[in-house]
C-alpha cells in the first residue's frame, strides 16, 4: 500500500494522512459521551452505521478495479463481474446489518420488543457522527485508493471479504463492551476502549 510522505503540518511524516481525519472522526463518541449525554446504544448505532460506510466504499471499490487487475476478460465481461460481484456483496453483507440492526433494537428497547420508533432520534443523535466518519472514508478512499494507486494491485476476490475482518471484530467489540457497560458502568471507559481498538 501506497503512503505519501507529506503532511502539510508535519514535514516528512511517515503516518499515512488518511489516520488523521480517522482518528478525528472517532473521537466524535468521546464529546458525545462527556457533553451530549450519549448512552451505550448511540455509540451502539453509530459504529452499526459506519459498517453500512464502509460497505459503501467497498462497492466502490470493486468498480474502481482497472480491467487489467483481470485474467485478460474483455472488459463488457469484467463489468458484469462486477456486477454480480458486487451485487452479492451487497445482499450478503446487507443479511450481517439487518441481523445486527435488530440486535440493536432489542438492545434499545431492554430486549422487550422491536420498536422501530427509536430509530429516528438514534439517527438525529448520530448524525454529525455519521457525516464526519463518511467524510473521513471517502478522504480515504480518494487518498489511498484512487490517487494513491491501491486501486492498480486490488483484486475484486480480495475485496468481496476484505470489510468482514475489520467491521466483524469491531461489532464483537462493541457488543462485549456493551454488556460490561451495562454490568459495571463506566461508560466514558468503554468508550475510549472502544476507540483505541478501532
Amino acid at each position: 500500500m501506497r503512503q505519501f510522505d507529506f503532511w502539510p503540518i508535519i514535514p516528512g511524516n511517515k503516518i499515512q494522512h488518511s489516520a488523521f481525519p480517522l482518528i478525528l472522526a472517532n473521537s466524535l463518541p468521546v464529546f458525545g459521551v462527556l457533553f451530549w449525554h450519549w448512552q451505550i446504544i448511540n455509540l451502539l448505532f453509530l459504529y452499526w452505521l459506519e459498517s453500512g460506510v464502509i460497505a459503501f466504499f467497498n462497492v466502490l471499490k470493486m468498480f474502481s478495479v482497472p480491467n487489467s487487475q483481470s485474467s485478460g476478460a474483455p472488459w463488457p465481461l469484467f463489468l458484469i463481474g462486477k456486477l454480480f460481484i458486487s451485487t452479492f456483496f451487497v445482499l450478503h453483507f446487507g443479511v450481517f446489518m439487518a441481523a445486527h440492526g435488530i440486535f440493536l433494537l432489542l438492545i434499545a428497547n431492554n430486549f422487550s420488543d422491536l420498536n422501530f420508533a427509536i430509530i429516528g432520534p438514534l439517527m438525529t443523535t448520530a448524525t454529525p457522527g455519521l457525516i464526519t466518519i463518511f467524510l473521513s472514508h471517502g478522504y480515504s478512499f480518494v487518498a489511498n485508493f484512487l490517487i494513491g494507486g491501491e486501486r492498480k494491485t486490488a483484486d475484486l476476490g480480495e475485496l468481496i471479504f476484505q470489510p468482514y475482518n475489520r467491521v466483524i471484530i469491531m461489532q464483537l467489540t462493541i457488543i462485549f463492551g456493551a454488556f460490561a457497560t451495562m454490568l459495571f458502568g463506566q461508560q466514558i471507559i468503554i468508550t475510549q476502549i472502544f476507540i483505541g481498538l478501532k
